[in-house]
C-alpha cells in the first residue's frame, strides 16, 4: 500500500510541476537556476543475454545542509536522459523509472521505479551555482530478476567524454535550449579541449571522478 502511494505521488509530481517551476526545463532562468543531467542505462539480465530497458522518468533529491528537504523533484525523460532545472544547491539522483518486459514473455511491459544508492557512488552528488550545468556521468544498472521476490540491482558510475558530448549535442538538437545554449556550447568546447590535450596520452581521457560500483 505504501509503495503504491509513493508511486502515485511520484507520478503526480511528474505530471503537475510545483508552482514556480518551469514546465520546460530550458525555460528556467539561468540567473536563478542550474541544470543537472542524469544519464542512466538499465540492463536486464536474462538467461541468454542482457537487454536494455528505456528510462522513462526519475527523481532528484536535495542534499544541501541546512535547507528543508521536501518531496523529490520528478522529471520525465528527454531523449535518453533526465534533465532537471533546480535552484542552486547540492543534489543527488534519487531514482529512475524504467519500462521493462514482464517476466512472462508476451504479456506486456511494466514500469519499475529503481531507488539509487544513497551514500555510495559519490560522483552522483553535484553542488551547483546559478547558471551552472552538470552531467553526472552514466549510471549503469544491472537488473537481476528474482521470481517471487524483489529484483536485485548492481550499480556502477563512470564518465566518458564521448558520451557526455553525445548527450549535450542531442539535447541541443532535440530541445529549444534558449538561454542555456551558450553554457552547453561552452561545455562542449571544454570537452573538445580536454580530448585534444589527452589525445596522445596512452592512459586515455582522465575521469573527473573515479569509476565506482556498488551492489
Amino acid at each position: 500500500m505504501l509503495k503504491g502511494l509513493r508511486t502515485l505521488a511520484t507520478l503526480m509530481l511528474l505530471v503537475c510541476p510545483a508552482e514556480g517551476r518551469a514546465a520546460n526545463v530550458f525555460d528556467a532562468d539561468p540567473a536563478r537556476h542550474a541544470l543537472i543531467v542524469v544519464d542512466a542505462r538499465v540492463l536486464r539480465k536474462s538467461l541468454l543475454a542482457a537487454q536494455d530497458s528505456p528510462i522513462i522518468a526519475g527523481t532528484l533529491r536535495l542534499r544541501t545542509t541546512g535547507r528543508k528537504h521536501g518531496n523529490d523533484l520528478g522529471a520525465r525523460s528527454l531523449g535518453e536522459v533526465l534533465v532537471f532545472a533546480v535552484e542552486p544547491g547540492r543534489y543527488r539522483p534519487a531514482s529512475v523509472t524504467t519500462r521493462t518486459p514482464k517476466m512472462q514473455v508476451g504479456t506486456g511491459t511494466i514500469d519499475v521505479e529503481i531507488p539509487l544508492p544513497t551514500d555510495s557512488l559519490r560522483g552522483l552528488e553535484q553542488t551547483l551555482a546559478a547558471g551552472a550545468i552538470a552531467y553526472v556521468g552514466r549510471i549503469e544498472i544491472m537488473t537481476i530478476p528474482r521470481a517471487f521476490r524483489y529484483n536485485e540491482y548492481r550499480f556502477a558510475l563512470a564518465w566518458d567524454a564521448g558520451r557526455e558530448r553525445q548527450v549535450w549535442e542531442q539535447l541541443l538538437a532535440k530541445g529549444k535550449p534558449g538561454a542555456w545554449e551558450a553554457p552547453i556550447q561552452a561545455r562542449l568546447d571544454a570537452i573538445t579541449l580536454l580530448s585534444d590535450s589527452t589525445a596522445t596520452d596512452s592512459l586515455g581521457t582522465p575521469l573527473p571522478f573515479a569509476a565506482d560500483s556498488v551492489r
